[in-house]
């Protein structure tokens, strides 16, 4: 949204990971090949739909934006959330915060039979109308499940930070928006960047708080074909080192994609409106792309 979900992998392997040859293939190749088995390849294909459907929802709602308004964002989202772009920039920044060795660690994992499902789970799950269903469904699910399951549910979200995750989507988002605008004088006038910045981190706590049962419950409903076994696994993969190191860096280089994105966006958006009466803002925009975090999440669970 993120979530954008962590990779789960089978945990009994890792001593056998851990004894074997070093991982001789460039940097790049490994890379390259994390980003489609992990499958955020395909899941940030989904963000820009996403939040074409978090602009629908929101404007449904609160209608704050006039028509003309409201095709300009449209227009400008799908410029600047386009998948490419979103992907150079994520690829780009894995490496940043990923060790090249303990990428080809998670590689294993994720040619695994339960990565590969788990995997297969998350992309599946990523669409618009599928992230629609689990709001749906996932509160129903949550309250069938065992108490033993339940918790299982709720460890892994506090293992892969995913509510922290995606309050930090939600305010980096609006503010990139900010940003972007501010460098026009119309943009400036509308939105103090420090004014926004400040307000926006005050509620943090408020956002975490919030997200936190929506995102258990969607985890209910995404991981329900998985046994508990294999959820205990699952588990297992993200208290290791090599899981929590890819937790960071996967959030990492989801945050650093759509921080970009979100920028480019305000840019483009104070460029459209120079001149204009328009009465975009970071503000009137981030809500409606706040109203649907995208779960690459983007645990966007997530802005999924």
């Amino acid at each position: 949204m993120n979530r954008i979900l962590m990779l789960a992998v089978v945990a009994v392997l890792l001593p056998v990971i851990g004894c074997s040859a070093p991982d001789v293939r460039p940097s790049s190749a490994i890379f390259d090949e994390l980003m489609h088995k992990s499958g955020l390849w395909i899941q940030l294909a989904q963000v820009e739909p996403m939040m074409q459907a978090g602009v629908s929802q929101a404007h449904a709602k609160s209608g704050q934006l006039s028509e003309q308004d409201l095709e300009r964002l449209r227009k400008a989202i799908a410029t600047t959330y386009a998948p490419d772009d979103l992907r150079t920039a994520a690829r780009n920044q894995l490496p940043v915060t990923l060790a090249q060795q303990d990428a080809a660690t998670v590689l294993r994992w994720l040619s695994s039979d339960l990565g590969r499902r788990i995997t297969a789970l998350e992309e599946a799950g990523s669409s618009p109308d599928e992230a629609t269903k689990r709001q749906e469904t996932g509160p129903r699910i949550l309250t069938s499940l065992s108490a033993a399951r339940r918790e299982r549910m709720e460890r892994l979200a506090k293992l892969t930070l995913s509510s922290e995750a995606a309050a930090d989507l939600i305010i980096n988002t609006m503010m990139g928006i900010a940003h972007g605008l501010a460098l026009s004088a119309t943009g400036a006038a509308a939105d103090s960047i420090e004014d926004l910045k400040g307000k926006l981190q005050s509620q943090r706590d408020r956002f975490v708080e919030a997200l936190g049962p929506r995102i258990i419950a969607e985890f209910a409903a995404m991981y329900q074909p998985l046994s508990d076994q294999e959820l205990d696994q699952y588990v297992a993969f993200c208290e290791s080192p090599p899981g929590q190191k890819y937790a960071v860096a996967s959030l990492d280089a989801i945050d650093k994609a759509l921080t970009e994105a979100a920028v480019r966006l305000g840019r483009q958006l104070a460029a459209q409106v120079l001149g204009s009466k328009s009465r975009l803002t970071a503000r009137s925009i981030g809500r409606p792309l706040a109203g649907f975090p995208p779960r690459v999440g983007l645990r966007l669970s997530l802005l999924r």
